[in-house]
């Protein structure tokens, strides 16, 4: 760091902690997978081409995507996380909250 203000580099230690964790590296994965199955429908919702059909069965599509990832998605993201994570060599375990008392 060669910044003078001690706020900047405070504020930039912290950031590269929360970036370089764990919990961020899961919260990718999970988005990324969310993320990616909405696009694939939205952009097809985008063409004025598209028949409204193909778009229903699309949409419901989606639906069962989405509840197939509720139940056991996180589960296959985890797994991902922890084999990425180790591979980059960050610690695969949750940051263990401190409270104040």
């Amino acid at each position: 760091m060669t910044s003078d203000y001690p706020i900047a580099k405070s504020e930039t230690l912290s950031l590269l902690n929360e970036v370089g964790s764990f919990e961020f590296l899961l919260s990718l994965i999970i988005w990324y997978e969310l993320l990616t199955e909405v696009n694939i429908v939205s952009k097809n919702f985008q063409n004025p081409n598209m028949q409204l059909d193909v778009l229903s069965n699309m949409l419901k599509g989606l639906i069962v995507f989405l509840e197939k990832y509720r139940d056991n998605g996180f589960e296959k993201a985890m797994e991902t996380a922890k084999q990425l994570a180790i591979a980059i060599e960050i610690e695969p375990t949750f940051n263990e909250v401190r409270y104040r008392k």
